[in-house]
């Protein structure tokens, strides 16, 4: 039995949804893109059987993850972000990005987040009262 004050395993975690998942799939498809390009050479040699297929395979494999790896961090730095966005490859939508861009005041820009119902004030009592 387990009291009150012990923490319990949740059932169901509760995530916020993906935004933009588009984008994702723009950028994963070019990484894939970029990875794949200088790997079809050495593919081409192991079917030609210029190259043990067991081992060929392990390193055309071991080079795909390592530059894959190195082409996601590339395009999450900023700067790369920035210029992919023009071409529709940014971590939001052009679009998002230009609305951004033109709003000049922190008040202008889009929101984030769906506003509160909640009244919290109620809560808390009246300026002045004494409770």
């Amino acid at each position: 039995m387990t009291g009150e004050h012990e923490a319990s395993t949740p059932k169901k975690f509760d995530v916020e949804a993906i935004w933009h998942k588009g984008q994702r799939v723009l950028r994963t498809s070019l990484t894939t893109a970029l990875t794949v390009l200088p790997l079809i050479p050495q593919v081409v040699q192991i079917v030609q059987g210029q190259w043990p297929s067991a081992t060929g395979l392990t390193a055309v494999a071991v080079q795909a993850v390592a530059i894959n790896a190195a082409l996601t961090a590339i395009i999450a730095l900023p700067t790369v972000n920035r210029w992919l966005t023009p071409l529709g490859l940014g971590s939001v939508p052009r679009k998002a990005a230009k609305e951004a861009a033109a709003a000049k005041s922190q008040e202008l820009q889009p929101a984030l987040f769906a506003p509160s119902t909640t009244d919290y004030r109620n809560d808390q009592g009246s300026p002045g009262s004494e409770d």
